[in-house]
């Protein structure tokens, strides 16, 4: 058996922390409501998406995206990533994943924790690279 190529050996810090979770399913967060008055101040709405993020890490998003605006997000994905491994390359922690992947925050730069360790208090700066192409992205 060969030896795994090193540019797929993930940093320890990024590497999953296996578990067994069960549950119902994936939480769903209904945003068609989001237009209402007061939508975003609304607790139980916070809640919802809070839980969904500290239990999972993640929710769906279901009701209230167009579908154009869908499509328009697929399109500009596909578009990035058919792009030349060399151009993709700039958009990475410049370790290979298993799956394309192009990590982007909401603020700009983004601290996190440098480990997922409890007792680790140091941090590091992400900052977005974004992609120039293609430019809708």
């Amino acid at each position: 058996m060969e030896e795994v190529d090193p540019t797929f050996i993930q940093a320890p810090e990024h590497r999953p922390k296996f578990a067994v979770t069960e549950d119902e399913g994936i939480p769903l967060i209904d945003i068609s409501p989001i237009n209402s008055p007061g939508y975003f101040s609304n607790t139980k709405a916070k809640r919802a998406s809070g839980e969904a993020c500290s239990k999972w890490g993640f929710f769906q998003v279901i009701n209230g995206v167009p579908l154009h605006r869908l499509q328009n997000v697929q399109s500009a994905a596909k578009k990035l990533f058919d792009q030349p491994k060399e151009e993709k390359l700039k958009h990475t922690k410049n370790v290979r994943d298993w799956i394309e992947v192009i990590d982007i925050t909401v603020e700009d730069p983004t601290l996190m924790a440098a480990s997922h360790e409890a007792d680790n208090t140091e941090v590091t700066e992400w900052v977005n690279q974004r992609p120039k192409y293609p430019p809708e992205f």
